[in-house]
């Protein structure tokens, strides 16, 4: 199986250029999405008792010694991070890992809606039954999303923001905007993998996977938003860093997600926002952008 092969690889914007995707979970998801007999494993890893396991491996003083190698492939930044005395203990406290503070800068324009995460972005300035989110033909409900109806009508027509986040990533997620944060309408679902790869196989994991509805209600722009974050593939934990309801301000900390992959929506009614230019055009060509937690991803109208 040649995996460098162009149709086996996804490519997304970074400073305006088209990096191809790696990371060591990339192979398996071509495998279990791709491959005959990897579509015969995946249901496996979705058994209880296997994501249990591997919560407890992850968390384990057992995962700790990989993470020095993870961070040198990846070439990550630890400046960026807050490294505990003696380091991290387990595998999911490095990835549950805590920003220095300063290392993101949070836009102060009064009308931006801010990135919620290092991510992946996908931007639907108008989300449909005929959205799309990767491949064609797909219709996606926002009362599938939802499971509520009168919510679904106030966000139709709307838009969608799709943040995903890779194993290398940051994984917490903050505050897109100033507002109330309700308690979060937890929903339970299956853990399919949120990379672009499942998309293209038939899934639907915005549809499918276990996810939280978090409504925030903004007197500043007169409108509720959803901040929904989506649990993935092993075990997608979706905790929350502080109790639920609470007044939270743009780009404070909201919650974090433990080893697993990962997904946040935003979703906006219609009419309130205009999509960040450059992330709309390269969603309409295909193309998810890199966006880092605090950026500005697009502006309240007037």
């Amino acid at each position: 199986m040649d995996f460098e092969k162009p149709h086996y690889r996804h490519e997304y914007i970074e400073q305006g250029k088209k990096v191809a995707e790696k990371t060591e979970m990339q192979r398996l998801l071509l495998f279990l999405y791709r491959f005959p007999m990897g579509k015969l494993v995946r249901p496996l890893l979705r058994w209880s008792i296997i994501s249990r396991f591997y919560g407890w491996y992850q968390s384990s003083a057992l995962s700790a010694k990989k993470i020095n190698k993870f961070i040198k492939k990846h070439d990550m930044n630890m400046l960026d991070f807050i490294v505990p005395a003696g380091g991290y203990r387990s595998f999911n406290e490095f990835f549950c890992r805590a920003l220095v503070p300063g290392a993101r800068s949070v836009d102060l324009d009064l009308r931006s809606l801010v990135s919620p995460a290092d991510a992946k972005c996908w931007a639907l300035p108008e989300v449909t039954m005929q959205a799309t989110f990767f491949v064609k033909q797909q219709q996606f409900s926002l009362k599938t999303l939802l499971r509520d109806e009168a919510a679904a009508e106030y966000f139709d027509g709307g838009t969608l923001f799709l943040l995903r986040l890779a194993p290398y990533d940051y994984h917490r997620f903050h505050a897109p905007l100033s507002g109330v944060y309700s308690q979060p309408n937890r929903l339970g679902g299956t853990l399919e993998s949120v990379n672009p790869l499942a998309f293209k196989s038939g899934c639907m994991p915005l549809l499918e996977n276990k996810r939280h509805v978090v409504m925030v209600k903004s007197e500043e722009f007169g409108c509720d938003v959803a901040v929904i974050p989506v649990g993935a593939m092993m075990v997608g934990e979706i905790e929350y860093l502080a109790p639920l309801p609470a007044t939270l301000a743009k780009g404070d900390e909201l919650g974090y997600f433990a080893f697993g992959g990962s997904s946040v929506i935003v979703l906006l009614p219609r009419g309130v926002l205009r999509v960040r230019a450059d992330l709309a055009a390269y969603t309409a060509r295909g193309f998810e952008v890199a966006v880092k937690m605090g950026e500005s991803i697009g502006t309240f109208v007037e």
